[in-house]
């Protein structure tokens, strides 16, 4: 499945990258690709809106489902 995710915080490519990691650290996400502006991820694999939004929340972001 493909999801994408608004998420909110982002204002530089390190932040970008820090969301990048989180996410690729959730069990199931198979590819994820954030855009910076206008602060999107997309994400790919079998995984539960839960936890994405955990890890993006615990890299010190916010995330609407």
């Amino acid at each position: 499945m493909t999801k994408e995710y608004i998420v909110k915080g982002m204002n530089c490519t390190h932040c970008q990258a820090t969301v990048t990691k989180a996410i690729s650290n959730v069990k199931g996400v198979e590819k994820v690709e954030v855009v910076l502006h206008p602060g999107k991820a997309i994400v790919e694999g079998d995984f539960s809106d839960k936890d994405i939004a955990d890890a993006v929340r615990n890299a010190g972001f916010d995330v609407v489902l």
